[in-house]
């Protein structure tokens, strides 16, 4: 389960990658907090812990995230994904964006990954976190959309 991340390629160049709100491995391990808040919901006590949804998604298995299906496979890369190793080496753009529901800044940890890549620009958007469960419902992110498609509409 060890693969490498692989790049988009386009007539056998690398392209580019864009991150909104750059979180790491530790992103894809909030994810199974949310299974087991899930848990504690629905049943009123934790039906399988941390640890057997580990084992499971190592066997191939799923983990249910608020409705949808989070794979092994995808938990595996995307934990073992380091954007600090791995964007270094990558030859075409990258755009971070931070997002913050109050703040205009890019996060200190955010600002050294993109001055250690070589075509990187990182930018900070205003917006609510979509990626988490808020107690007003996002079904759009007009500052994210727009700053990501001005980035990809402008290549230098």
């Amino acid at each position: 389960m060890s693969e490498e991340p692989r790049f988009i390629e386009v007539a056998g160049e690398r392209v580019f990658v864009v991150v909104h709100r750059p979180h790491g491995p530790a992103y894809f391990h909030s994810l199974l907090r949310i299974n087991l808040t899930y848990q504690l919901a629905a049943y009123r006590k934790v039906i399988e812990g941390r640890e057997q949804l580990l084992a499971g998604l190592a066997r191939g298995g799923a983990v249910n995230i608020e409705g949808y299906e989070l794979s092994g496979r995808l938990f595996h890369q995307g934990s073992a994904l380091s954007l600090t190793e791995t964007l270094p080496t990558f030859p075409g753009r990258v755009l971070l964006i931070d997002v913050a529901p109050r703040s205009a800044e890019v996060r200190a940890e955010v600002s050294s990954l993109a001055a250690a890549c070589r075509k990187c620009d990182a930018r900070a958007v205003t917006e609510e976190p979509l990626w988490k469960e808020t107690k007003v419902f996002c079904q759009r992110a007009p500052h994210l959309s727009s700053a990501t498609i001005e980035w990809l509409e402008h290549p230098e």
